[in-house]
């Protein structure tokens, strides 16, 4: 059976470099539009195009039979560009240009990789989809205006809004859990805040691909958001722990206790699992799959 077309927007980030091999390594036909050019690895692979260019450029893409779009372009607080223009550039002006692209008969839907640091984690314990918004950072402000331009156009669209998420490069360091793994292969001593607090914000780039490619045999219609995490918390102390023994490591774990309170953030993925009848692996589940798959 032929697959479909799809197009994957911010396709050399951190997130968008592991989709496109996935998803070319299951013999998609993957559009890749980036700023940077096309890295050595994906040059040889027939079924993938790549464009290098600016958003103010995407015009120029033949849309042709794309059914799906992925947009992982985003700006962070830790980007090496992070000024304000380049939050409104990126976060918001890509948005509306892929918004205009899209529009022809062939497409069906837009996958938009958003972010639970929309939500105020500071004032709440439990965090889904309902959860009080926050306007503390440029990075939350613009992430909530280009969800919004999704929600406001006629296309649609699935918002996924994603914790920490671990990717294939071993040598980025975000987000702290990849921190933690690095220290604990060079057997640092790890000093732990909050040990007993109860922790699942993490996802790894392979279930964002398996979520995403299982939607698209859903044929209704599909205009909503949904948190995409860990569905079961750890204790983050036995998380670093579990950690130590995958990693054979000899690392010294030692929990400090903080003035601070407990730091417990559970994230709640119910609406995904009961609207897409759709279970996520716990964070042990995928704490393993991680570790094992590439250390």
């Amino acid at each position: 059976m032929k697959k479909s077309k799809i197009i994957i927007f911010g396709a050399s980030g951190q997130i968008g470099i592991d989709l496109v091999y996935y998803f070319s390594n299951y013999l998609y036909e993957v559009i890749c539009v980036s700023t940077r050019q096309e890295p050595q690895k994906f040059k040889k692979i027939r079924n993938i195009k790549w464009y290098n260019l600016k958003f103010k450029n995407y015009r120029r893409i033949n849309m042709k039979s794309v059914k799906f779009a992925i947009n992982c372009t985003g700006i962070h607080s830790f980007s090496k560009f992070n000024q304000l223009d380049d939050y409104i550039d990126t976060n918001i002006l890509i948005v509306n240009e892929i918004i205009k692209i899209i529009k022809n008969k062939s497409f069906k839907r837009l996958y938009q990789l958003s972010t639970i640091s929309k939500y105020d984690m500071d004032k709440q314990i439990i965090i889904d989809e309902n959860s009080k918004l926050s306007f503390n950072s440029n990075y939350s402000i613009t992430k909530t205006i280009s969800d919004a331009i999704i929600q406001n156009s006629e296309q649609d669209y699935v918002i996924i809004h994603l914790p920490g998420v671990l990717t294939n490069n071993k040598n980025y360091v975000r987000p702290l859990i990849k921190t933690i793994i690095k220290s604990l292969l060079t057997n640092e001593k790890i000093n732990i805040y909050n040990s007993n607090s109860k922790f699942n914000a993490i996802i790894d780039t392979y279930e964002i691909f398996k979520f995403i490619q299982f939607t698209f045999e859903i044929e209704d219609g599909i205009r909503s958001n949904f948190i995409l995490s860990a569905n079961r918390p750890m204790i983050f102390k036995k998380l670093i722990l579990r950690s130590k023994i995958l990693l054979k490591s000899k690392s010294v774990i030692k929990s400090i206790k903080s003035n601070k309170n407990n730091d417990d953030h559970v994230i709640k993925v119910c609406k995904l699992e009961k609207y897409f009848t759709y279970k996520l692996p716990t964070t042990k589940v995928i704490l393993d799959r991680y570790i094992n798959d590439n250390y």
